[in-house]
């Protein structure tokens, strides 16, 4: 069984998996960081790319509303499993936690949100 840290790099990289969009966001990370994976940070410049997701959406953006699913549906299903503490820990502390940073675009990106996500949602 993987440690918590070894989760919460494997799920940064499994969402660029899941998004080879976001392909471009690892690669710049890791450079700007020598080449060493910081998933939490890392996870706070995917909630940045999503939040732009979102507005481009909301602009009428077909492909972006795509892509903005497809994080969002990736990050309900890690995040509702228990097993998975350290992903866990990556979403909550560094995707829920930034989503302040949506401003005006924060109700609707909440709406989006899966049950377990909007359910921890931090109070604001």
């Amino acid at each position: 069984m993987m440690q918590p840290d070894e989760q919460a790099r494997a799920l940064v990289q499994e969402f660029v998996t899941a998004l080879p969009e976001a392909r471009s966001i690892l690669d710049e990370h890791l450079a700007d960081n020598f080449n060493q994976l910081l998933p939490h940070v890392l996870m706070a410049e995917f909630t940045r790319w999503i939040i732009g997701l979102q507005r481009d959406a909301h602009a009428g953006n077909v492909r972006a509303q795509e892509m903005r699913d497809r994080a969002l549906a990736f990050l309900e299903a890690k995040f509702s499993d228990p097993a998975d503490i350290g992903g866990r820990n990556v979403i909550a502390a560094s995707f829920l936690e930034n989503l302040h940073q949506a401003g005006s675009e924060l109700g609707a990106l909440k709406a989006q949100l899966g049950p377990t996500l909007r359910g921890a949602m931090p109070a604001t």
